[in-house]
C-alpha cells in the first residue's frame, strides 16, 4: 500500500521507505522543467529533508527569472546541491569510484596518516601533517620509492578534492622533500634463461593455476594483473593470443598497456590448461574477484611466495625486468619492445601514429625469445 506524508519540508513525499521531491512548476517554467519536478532524493529522512531545502532553493532561483525555454536537466541541480564529502576519509572513496583504480594504494596512505594525525577535513592537511607522514613511514621501514608513492596517493586525494571544491591552495603534499630519495633503490634481481625454463616446468607440470602464471609472464612480459583479469573473452586459443584491455573488474596502468600479444611456447601450453580448468565462465582467475574488483595483490602476495620458494630473492615482477633484457638482447626495436610491454614509448613524436605493429609482426619477435626445452610443455 502506498504511504505518502507530507513532512514540515514542503515538496517531500514518501514511498515505500524513499523519499521523493514532488512539486508543481510555473506555467512560465514549464517548457524548461515539464509539470512537474519528481525526484528521488534518498532513503534516510534526514538527507532527504536537507536535500529537499536546497533543491527548493535552487529551482526558486530558477523560476525567478522569468520566462524560461532551455530544458534543464533537474538530477544535475540535484547533483549540484548534494552535500560534497568534507573528511579525507570521505574523498578517497569518491576519487577511487571516480577513477575506477585499485582502491588499496590509495586507501593505505590515507588510512596511515589518519592514524598519524587524525582524520581532518581535506583541505585542512597542512605542510607538518605532510612532514610527519613522512618520517613516520621512514621510521618504519618503508624504502623511499615507497615513502614517494604514498604521498603522491594523498596527494591526488586532496588534489581532487581541492578542484571539485573550487579551491585555489597549495597542495601540501606536493614537492614534497624525501631525503636520501632513490638511494636505497635495489636493482631489480632477473632470471636466468635456465631458471625461467625450470620455473615454467614446474608450473606445468605441478598442477597449480597459480603457478600457471609463471610461464604466461615469462613469455609475454604482462604485468601480473594484466593476466590476473583476463576474462575469458579477451583470449583467443585459435588464434593463440591474449588481448590486454581495460574492464570494469580491472584498469590498466596507460593507455600503451592496452595491446594484443602472442601466445608462444610455455605461455601457450600454460594458457591452455587454465582456460580448459577454469572454474568461472567469465574470469580467468575468479577467485581473486571480491566485490566486482579483482584482488590482484592477493594474487601477486601468493605467486611471489610460490617463487621464493624456488628463486631467493626474486618476485613475480622480475619476470617482467627478464623480459625486457631477453628483448634487447636479440637487438628488438625500442618501439617494438614497448609495444610488447606495455610500457609507455619513449620514441617521436610519430611513434604514436597510426595502428602499431601487427599481432602477426609481434609473435616473430616473441618467437626468437621463447623458452626452448622447457620439458613439461614438450609432453603436453
Amino acid at each position: 500500500m502506498h504511504t505518502s506524508c507530507h513532512t514540515m519540508v514542503p515538496h517531500l513525499l514518501e514511498r515505500k521507505g524513499s523519499y521523493y521531491y514532488n512539486r508543481r512548476v510555473p506555467q512560465h517554467a514549464v517548457e524548461a522543467f515539464g509539470p512537474t519536478v519528481r525526484i528521488k532524493l534518498s532513503q534516510d529522512r534526514v538527507e532527504a529533508s536537507e536535500l529537499a531545502k536546497a533543491l527548493s532553493t535552487k529551482l526558486d532561483q530558477a523560476w525567478s527569472s522569468g520566462s524560461l525555454k532551455r530544458s534543464v536537466d533537474v538530477k544535475a541541480l540535484l547533483e549540484a546541491v548534494r552535500p560534497r564529502p568534507v573528511l579525507l576519509s570521505d574523498w578517497v572513496t569518491e576519487y577511487v569510484e571516480l577513477k575506477g583504480i585499485d582502491p588499496t594504494p590509495p586507501n593505505v596512505a590515507v588510512d596511515t596518516l589518519v592514524s598519524i594525525v587524525g582524520d581532518k577535513e581535506a583541505l585542512a592537511f597542512t605542510r607538518e601533517d605532510a612532514r610527519a607522514f613522512v618520517a613516520y613511514l621512514r621510521t618504519k621501514g618503508n624504502s623511499t620509492g615507497t615513502v614517494r608513492r604514498r604521498v603522491n596517493s594523498i596527494a591526488a586525494v586532496i588534489s581532487y578534492a581541492q578542484r571539485e571544491l573550487d579551491v585555489m591552495q597549495q597542495n601540501p603534499f606536493s614537492r614534497l622533500h624525501i631525503q636520501g630519495e632513490g638511494k636505497d633503490r635495489q636493482k631489480r634481481l632477473t632470471f636466468t634463461v635456465e631458471e625461467l625454463r625450470q620455473g615454467s616446468s614446474l608450473a606445468i607440470s605441478g598442477g597449480s593455476r597459480l603457478a600457471l602464471l609463471f610461464p604466461v609472464l615469462a613469455e609475454t612480459g604482462c604485468r601480473l594483473g594484466e593476466v590476473v583479469g583476463l576474462r575469458l573473452q579477451d583470449i583467443d586459443l585459435e588464434q593463440e593470443l591474449i588481448r590486454i584491455t581495460p574492464h570494469s573488474a580491472r584498469s590498466l596502468k596507460t593507455s600503451g598497456s592496452d595491446r594484443e600479444l602472442p601466445l608462444v611456447g610455455a605461455a601457450l601450453v600454460a594458457m591452455r590448461i587454465l582456460v580448459n580448468g577454469c572454474p568461472d565462465d567469465t574470469f580467468l582467475f575468479s577467485t581473486y574477484l571480491k566485490d566486482g574488483k579483482l584482488q590482484v595483490t592477493h594474487a601477486s602476495n601468493a605467486l611471489n611466495k610460490w617463487i621464493r620458494k624456488r628463486f631467493e630473492d626474486r618476485t613475480a615482477h622480475c619476470l617482467r625486468h627478464t623480459f625486457r633484457d631477453r628483448l634487447r638482447a636479440v637487438e628488438c626495436p625500442l618501439e617494438m619492445l614497448d609495444a610488447l610491454g606495455g610500457w609507455s614509448s619513449i620514441g617521436t613524436a610519430g611513434s604514436r601514429y597510426g595502428r602499431g605493429y601487427r599481432v602477426e609482426h609481434k609473435r616473430e619477435w616473441l618467437e626468437k625469445i621463447v623458452l626452448h626445452g622447457v620439458s613439461a610443455a614438450e609432453n603436453c
